[in-house]
């Protein structure tokens, strides 16, 4: 009984996780935009490290998602339905 209690306690953190990676995207466009207005800038030292805060924040996104859906396959969910199929062949 204990180990179902710990997967829906776990689903709680990875829907969590979905949430603030929405929120986050939210930010990231709204850097995106404030970037794209500082694109005729004659002066390159606020630009790229712009262009490298967004970079950033890109592969931080893909390692929580790695995250959440590797902890989603092993903890809260199987991934195959009953045929033996994966249901996110999409993901691969």
């Amino acid at each position: 009984m204990r180990n179902l209690a710990a997967r829906w306690l776990t689903a709680v953190f990875l829907v969590g996780l979905a949430a603030a990676l929405a929120l986050y995207a939210v930010r990231f466009v709204w850097n995106l935009a404030k970037l794209a207005g500082e694109l005729f800038e004659p002066d390159d030292s606020v630009f790229l490290p712009g262009v490298v805060h967004l970079l950033d924040a890109a592969l931080a996104v893909s390692l929580i998602v790695m995250v959440a859906v590797s902890s989603w396959d092993s903890l809260v969910s199987r991934l195959t339905n009953d045929e033996g199929t994966s249901r996110f062949a999409w993901a691969t």
